[in-house]
């Protein structure tokens, strides 16, 4: 399993770096993370063979409001949950969803 690393390289905001080191990722924003970022998704480029876990650092960084929201957190990548050690491949979706609760 792949360790946690932070993350080395400076995101790209919707751009497409060229290079094969870089994969374009999109995220998805849905409830309180939406309305902390003001938008419903991005576009991110990532190094090759990021975790879930960079790009949630990746995304803090370019959105600092959503930091405090991250925990509790759940994750799906292409409409399938994932932990934070998923390795992410070009291409991939991944949502950010708050945690659901009953009443």
């Amino acid at each position: 399993m792949k360790s946690s690393k932070p993350y080395s390289k400076k995101p790209s905001i919707e751009k497409n770096l060229t290079g094969d080191d870089f994969m374009k990722i999109k995220i998805k924003f849905f409830a309180s993370y939406k309305e902390a970022v003001g938008r419903d998704e991005l576009d991110l480029d990532m190094e090759d063979e990021s975790d879930v876990s960079q790009l949630l650092e990746a995304v803090k960084a370019i959105h600092p409001a959503i930091g405090e929201l991250i925990e509790p957190l759940i994750v799906s990548v292409n409409k399938e949950y994932a932990t934070f050690d998923k390795v992410l491949k070009d291409g991939d979706e991944v949502a950010l969803l708050p945690p659901v609760s009953g009443g």
